[in-house]
């Protein structure tokens, strides 16, 4: 995959929450950041981290993979079986026992290996 010529990530920052519309303030105290200056201090950095950009973009929602293909490496698609969301009480119950069945079989998989690991 090739990577993105010279992007100012920082100036993408700036226009994907603009974008947005989301003020600036609600944004930081949702990244967790102390105050707005982390926001501007981010903007003004032309190779702003990679990991701080995608940060961003998960809580506006944003796509980085168009400007930024490299991101994708980064993104993963949601899994349509966690998401799964029952509709009544019964498939509620089948879907916890198909997701305990796994996390047992799981389990054992690691008690097996941690009882090698013990021995050799």
């Amino acid at each position: 995959m090739a990577k993105a010529k010279n992007i100012d990530k920082g100036l993408l920052l700036k226009e994907i929450v603009k974008e947005s519309g989301i003020p600036i303030v609600k944004l930081v105290k949702k990244l967790g950041y102390k105050d707005r200056a982390s926001y501007y201090a981010h903007t003004k950095q032309p190779d702003l981290p990679l990991d701080t950009l995608l940060a961003y973009a998960k809580v506006l929602n944003y796509d980085l993979r168009n400007k930024l293909p490299e991101a994708a490496l980064f993104i993963q698609e949601p899994d349509a079986e966690y998401n799964a969301k029952p509709k009544t009480l019964p498939e509620a119950i089948e879907l916890l026992n198909k997701w305990k069945e796994k996390y047992l079989v799981l389990l054992e998989k690691y008690n097996k290996l941690m009882e090698k690991d013990k021995e050799g």
